[in-house]
């Protein structure tokens, strides 16, 4: 082993510095290519599978709301027992699918806290930089299927989302993206691309999703 060794280096040290240069880039590039394999595509596809679980739920939602809706127009012409009662069943169905998305478990997020708490992860990361963030209009997710009959009482579901821009190396991104999957609310990564400056610098932008109750927003 130890001749191996001597032998490489020797043909190292035989190589001219513009061959040195190149090797040493690839295999920069080869340990940058296992590392982004290795830690940060299983925790974007941990992220892609809650999003599509997530869009399930919401297009069962819409459904519902526009089956609730032709439901009361279809009673108002021609009242009756049997309408009644699928109503009744609709109504008793949206209300269960409504809870799991605003009840405890669905870890709703109010916008208000959104700020400082992207604030604190970045500040908890070393080596890491906020180049941007930008918010994105509220989507009013019931009002989409059918309004007002889907949001009675004047509550509904909305759809908020933030991009941003980050500077760091390898290990504090991954990190912060450790960190985002960790937290108790209902945060997902809904679009992201990472763009490899000067080694080992590397820019990740990506798009927050979460649900609220309400529609107001601090914009960025």
């Amino acid at each position: 082993m130890k001749k191996a060794w001597l032998f490489v280096a020797d043909r190292f040290d035989a190589l001219q510095a513009r061959e040195r240069l190149l090797v040493f880039l690839g295999l920069a590039a080869l340990l940058a290519g296992i590392f982004m394999f290795s830690v940060l595509e299983p925790a974007l596809s941990r992220y892609r599978q809650a999003r599509q679980s997530l869009q399930e739920s919401e297009r069962s939602l819409a459904s519902l709301s526009q089956e609730e809706s032709l439901l009361i127009e279809g009673s108002q012409r021609d009242p009756d027992a049997a309408e009644r009662s699928a109503l009744g069943e609709a109504e008793r169905e949206i209300a269960l699918l409504h809870s799991r998305l605003t009840g405890p478990e669905a870890r709703l997020l109010a916008p208000e806290r959104m700020s400082a708490l992207l604030q604190a992860l970045i500040a908890a990361q070393k080596n890491l930089l906020l180049v941007s963030i930008r918010s994105g209009e509220p989507v009013d997710l019931l009002a989409a299927a059918s309004a007002p009959a889907a949001t009675p009482g004047g509550s509904s579901l909305y759809r908020h989302s933030v991009k941003l821009v980050l500077q760091g190396d390898y290990p504090a991104l991954a990190a912060y993206l450790h960190a985002v999957e960790r937290l108790p609310v209902q945060l997902e990564v809904s679009a992201y691309t990472l763009q490899v400056q000067e080694w080992p610098q590397a820019r990740l932008s990506l798009t927050l999703d979460f649900n609220s109750l309400e529609r107001a927003w601090l914009g960025f």
